[in-house]
């Protein structure tokens, strides 16, 4: 059933659940994707995370006009995060409940590292956006405004930041992600949105990589490696 919003005329008007907000996504799959998220994060003992709309709408100013030549038909974005999870299967040093270095590698070069960003514990917000065309899913991940181990996939700290699983699918399948135990929050989207110029993020994008550049963060770096915290499919 359609939801009922009130215009800036204080006329009730009916709030389409399909029509597209600033990510390129209907409200119906930002929210799915969400969830999938926040489960798949319950299953990795990590925090759930909110949805940032400031940082779905940069995402999607990156990709929109992206093309994806080796897809032709429209992007399923459940099922593009659904695919980025399962790359634990593929982690090196075992699969998804069994893995001892936080699935920094996996085997025979397979990719982990969109599997390894939906988990990440310092992850707080998330942005995701469909290009132009729907062929193109990108997430981004933010984790605060300095780089630092929070960062997604930020080189040493894999062992830490990703757990392997510690709970099944149905035991996290009503994990809350609308902010209900979080008071003075209603809905579980983010409304001190991080400027897009600044702060640290990840990224993944299916089937193409779609990452947006990483931007530059204010205050102190992390000593050692610089983390690019940026991955995506090719």
């Amino acid at each position: 059933m359609a939801a009922v919003a009130v215009n800036s005329h204080g006329m009730g008007q009916e709030e389409d659940d399909t029509a597209e907000e600033d990510s390129g996504l209907t409200q119906s799959q930002e929210e799915t994707i969400l969830a999938l998220h926040n489960k798949y994060r319950c299953m990795h003992g990590a925090e759930k995370v909110k949805w940032n709309k400031d940082v779905a709408a940069g995402t999607k100013n990156f990709i929109w006009n992206s093309c994806a030549a080796i897809q032709a038909e429209e992007l399923d974005p459940a099922k593009a995060v659904t695919a980025w999870y399962e790359e634990c299967e593929g982690c090196k040093t075992g699969n998804c409940a069994t893995f001892t270095d936080g699935c920094q590698k996996g085997k025979r070069s397979q990719g982990t590292h969109n599997f390894t960003a939906i988990v990440w514990k310092g992850v707080q917000e998330i942005g995701c956006a469909l290009n132009e065309k729907k062929t193109i899913l990108c997430c981004r991940y933010w984790s605060g405004e300095t780089i630092n181990k929070n960062t997604v996939n930020m080189p040493s700290f894999f062992t830490e930041q990703v757990s392997k699983r510690v709970q099944s699918g149905e035991e996290c399948k009503g994990e809350p992600v609308d902010g209900e135990d979080d008071p003075g929050d209603d809905d579980g989207i983010s409304r001190m949105a991080p400027r897009m110029g600044g702060g640290a993020y990840g990224a993944a994008g299916s089937p193409l990589s779609a990452a947006p550049p990483l931007p530059k963060a204010k205050g102190k770096k992390a000593k050692g490696r610089k983390g690019k915290g940026r991955k995506g499919k090719r």
